[in-house]
């Protein structure tokens, strides 16, 4: 299996080039120009490559051996030897991210990530903030399971921010545990 960031070590990372000297900067609300700021965040954490199944950010491993290899049995292709180690998804809109952990739930994949938001105001509202969406992401995957479209391994990792003000986006990372069909804060 391909070896790449570990779920925890990706967060950290996302959090520390959102923030300088501890605290989120500002950004203008508008959501192209707040994208453009999580992709470079995000670029300067994994070796980006173009969208792969649509998939926003991915990363592959490569075996330059392989590839070297490869070459010499010429069949008039040219040998593409490699593997996903992250998928990285970003949503800005906060009622529709969830369709993004279902994009990449069936991956085979080390690490999955999801950047998505919430109102601030909802974040703790027990019926409609972070717990009550991951409980929900939880009973899907269990459906996922039973129609055989969910890859248990690797890690699956959620980044829930705040979604009205940007300086404010107070990020904090979901793990899942399969063994457990539950997500648990990262703690930094």
């Amino acid at each position: 299996m391909p070896k790449g960031l570990t779920a925890k070590a990706f967060f950290d990372r996302f959090v520390c080039e959102m923030t300088v000297e501890g605290r989120y900067v500002s950004c203008e609300k508008k959501n192209s120009q707040f994208t453009r700021k999580v992709k470079n965040a995000i670029e300067k954490i994994i070796c980006d490559t173009p969208e792969y199944y649509t998939v926003d950010h991915t990363e592959f491993l490569y075996d330059e051996r392989e590839e070297e290899d490869a070459k010499d049995i010429n069949v008039g292709f040219n040998p593409h030897k490699w593997a996903l180690t992250t998928l990285v998804e970003h949503e800005n809109d906060d009622k529709d991210w969830n369709y993004e952990v279902y994009k990449l739930a069936p991956f085979h994949c080390p690490l999955r990530v999801i950047i998505g938001y919430i109102d601030e105001k909802l974040r703790n509202d027990p019926e409609r903030g972070d717990n009550a969406r991951l409980n929900r992401i939880c009973e899907n995957f269990l459906f996922m399971k039973e129609q055989e479209c969910f890859y248990g391994g690797g890690q699956f990792l959620v980044i829930i921010g705040n979604s009205r003000t940007w300086e404010k986006a107070n990020y904090k990372g979901y793990l899942y545990l399969e063994e457990e069909n539950a997500f648990y804060e990262i703690l930094q």
